[in-house]
């Protein structure tokens, strides 16, 4: 049996006053009215015999034994709630180390994939070829395009084969450069869709491949600023996409990664953009450098 609490000790004297009272009544003789006994004669306050004596025993045994009772059963129920509590506590740890062993499970297959699935990059871009031509075709609305040829090379670089590998080139002209993002996204999403223009095979684990290109472009002549100056600066951005797929899991990856081209200025001076007029001239000048962008992607 557990300790008795305060509320139990309080429980036993109310239930002893009780069994006094019981037992006061059950001693105590039947009242006797003044004046009702007849004249000279004595009333008798305990008039008691034996089996009532017995009868009183019994009944303070009975109310002991009734009080017992009720003591075991609130410590018995007091012991089944304490099991219950135990019993739904360790329910809930087993509950809780079975996620726990899922976590750990989903932790360690992520792992695995992501340490065994492909990982393409976009390496070694390249221009090899920049113009830009008058009145190039009479469907052509402004006076000028500009012509790109350029390759760049894939490699996967994880340990399992990069599958139906899609890529593709987009790019911005001056004052559409801050718009590049939203075109990588267009583009990733053609890509996605299976387009079977760009569509480049299979890489397996440490394979590379070079893809080339080339585009026509319309690009507007300089524009004037004002008091007859020509802003004769030609900005290029060009952003190459890459999406392919694993045989570990049905999952599209994406890779992108934009550049910007630029002219080497010399040691100590920061590249600047692109002669309007001396590419239209003189082709691609032997200084373009290809710098690259903050924008990119690779999941």
């Amino acid at each position: 049996m557990t300790n008795v609490s305060r509320s139990e000790i309080i429980a036993i004297l109310v239930l002893a006053l009780v069994l006094a009272a019981i037992v006061f009544v059950t001693w105590a003789p039947p009242p006797v009215l003044s004046g009702n006994q007849p004249p000279g004669e004595n009333v008798v306050l305990w008039r008691d015999t034996l089996p009532n004596w017995i009868m009183a025993g019994f009944s303070m045994v009975g109310t002991f034994v009734s009080g017992l009772a009720v003591l075991l059963v609130y410590d018995t129920l007091k012991e089944t709630r304490r099991a219950t509590t135990f019993a739904e506590s360790s329910a809930a740890a087993s509950i809780n180390a079975a996620a726990q062993a899922q976590e750990t499970n989903r932790i360690a297959e992520r792992s695995s994939f992501l340490e065994n699935r492909p990982w393409v990059e976009i390496s070694s871009f390249d221009i090899d070829h920049i113009n830009i031509i008058a009145n190039p075709h009479p469907h052509i609305k402004t006076r000028f395009g500009m012509a790109v040829n350029g390759s760049y090379r894939l490699k996967n670089l994880g340990k399992s084969p990069a599958t139906e590998v899609y890529s593709m080139q987009v790019y911005a002209i001056r004052d559409d450069i801050p718009s590049l993002n939203s075109r990588m996204e267009g583009g990733l999403k053609s890509l996605q869709a299976r387009d079977p223009r760009f569509f480049q095979g299979i890489l397996g684990p440490g394979g590379d491949d070079l893809v080339t290109f080339g585009w026509f472009v319309e690009v507007d002549e300089p524009p004037v600023m004002g008091a007859g100056y020509v802003k004769n600066d030609l900005r290029v951005a060009i952003a190459v996409l890459v999406v392919y797929r694993s045989n570990l899991e049905e999952t599209i990856f994406h890779t992108a990664q934009a550049f910007t081209l630029r002219l080497e200025a010399g040691a100590g001076f920061y590249p600047f953009a692109l002669d309007f007029e001396d590419l239209r001239e003189n082709g691609r000048p032997p200084n373009l450098k290809v710098v690259r962008m903050a924008d990119s992607k690779m999941t």
